[in-house]
């Protein structure tokens, strides 16, 4: 009986316990708001580094652009590899390992990062790690609109800025990869009109899992099966949430907002469970990840492009 070939997933990953570290150059990045969201250009780094979720970001996701070199990406979800002029939608919520590929000593990327308000629902879980090429021409306008977008955000204001951001969301919906991910999800259209019925009703604290599935006349156990398939739960995907609006919110909002105002806006029921929750996800309390957004929130207002909190690969 023959040995079973590893996938191709085992495969990369068999490569890359191969790679030597040898010496950890320190990334060059320079950045750019873009609305609600940010854009940064990644020059050079080490060649293999792990970018943890940023608590200040809140969550959402991110579109990388391989300008130069090449790089596999690892997420919990998978992995996959980038070569130049390639892009892949990622969870920014979820650790990230980059590990650099292939000879070249030139390694470049270009990096959108959205929030989760706007590349909101399923369909954007699920398009992590497809990657896109400039060969589909519906991709193509995504990579040329990163491009275009990068140029032009140093010289517009806020209201072109989250103009800008609108039609990145655009493309990334018509790309490549949200369209396979509709494709695979069909038979889940209840999990989507879920989502979109949670995203309605999440302030409301007696939001459930059972409201949820008697709202789309389908049982919990049945409504959960679905959910199953991209790893979560109805309950945990309110849970979730409900703490990504709350870390917005304190991000966004006023330092003079009190923290009960954030729990109830957010669906929970009490401060206390609201506090216990979000430091169990994040690992901070609400005000630690509120004082250190603040901070991020000045520096960039000063015009601090290398800070080291907004470098996503270190």
């Amino acid at each position: 009986m023959g040995r079973e070939e590893p996938s191709p997933c085992e495969q990369l990953r068999r490569g890359l316990e191969a790679v030597t570290p040898g010496r950890s150059p320190r990334a060059e990045v320079s950045s750019h708001p873009l609305g609600a969201g940010e854009m940064m250009m990644i020059n050079g780094g080490p060649l293999r580094s792990v970018h943890a979720p940023r608590p200040e970001t809140g969550g959402g996701h991110a579109v990388l652009l391989q300008l130069e070199g090449g790089c596999v990406i690892e997420q919990p979800a998978g992995i996959c590899e980038l070569t130049p002029g390639s892009m892949v939608i990622l969870d920014d919520s979820r650790p990230t390992v980059r590990t650099v590929t292939g000879s070249s000593h030139a390694q470049r990327w270009l990096f959108a990062r959205v929030p989760s308000r706007t590349f909101g629902g399923g369909m954007f879980e699920r398009a992590s790690l497809r990657v896109m090429t400039k060969d589909n021409a519906v991709d193509r306008l995504l990579h040329d609109l990163l491009l275009n977008l990068w140029s032009s955000a140093p010289h517009i204001d806020g209201v072109q800025q989250a103009a800008g951001l609108a039609a990145l969301d655009a493309s990334a919906r018509m790309s490549s990869a949200a369209q396979d991910a509709r494709r695979t999800a069909r038979v889940h259209v209840r999990v989507e009109r879920a989502i979109e019925f949670i995203e309605r009703e999440l302030a409301d604290p007696d939001l459930t899992a059972e409201r949820v599935a008697s709202a789309q006349r389908v049982s919990r156990r049945h409504l959960d099966g679905l959910f199953a398939a991209s790893g979560s739960s109805v309950e945990a995907w309110i849970r979730e949430r409900r703490l990504q609006r709350a870390a917005e919110a304190l991000k966004l909002g006023s330092p003079d907002t009190k923290l009960l105002a954030v729990a109830v806006e957010s669906g929970f029921s009490s401060q206390s469970h609201f506090s216990r929750a979000f430091a169990r996800r994040f690992g901070m309390t609400p005000s630690q990840w509120r004082k250190r957004s603040s901070l991020v929130v000045a520096a960039s207002a000063l015009g601090h492009d290398e800070r080291g909190a907004a470098e996503p690969w270190r």
